[in-house]
């Protein structure tokens, strides 16, 4: 199998042959990513990619990492969690006794 793959604004071209002649050529466009912040409680580096009809996540830390799709069409989401129903929306600080 040879590859060869050449990089241009926004596009990566690659050609892939394999021993039997079989290949092609096949363009990959270029993820952005964006790191969120998750704050120090979560020991990984969490990443959000804009693609058609919501965000690719990207989550690594040093015991493994993992992926998912988000579906979020009109890309509302602004990265931050949504805070919870009925909570308030500051933490009171622990009383002394």
């Amino acid at each position: 199998m040879a590859s060869f793959c050449s990089a241009s604004p926004g596009l990566i071209l690659c050609v892939i042959t394999f021993g039997d002649g079989f290949g092609g050529v096949f363009y990959m466009p270029k993820l952005k990513f964006e790191k969120l912040d998750v704050g120090t409680t979560l020991s990984a580096r969490v990443s959000r990619a804009k693609v058609p009809g919501g965000w690719l996540l990207i989550a690594i830390s040093n015991s493994g990492g993992g992926l998912t799709f988000y579906s979020d069409p009109q890309h509302k989401w602004d990265g931050n969690s949504l805070a919870d129903e009925g909570a308030e929306a500051t933490l009171a600080a622990p009383r002394a006794s």
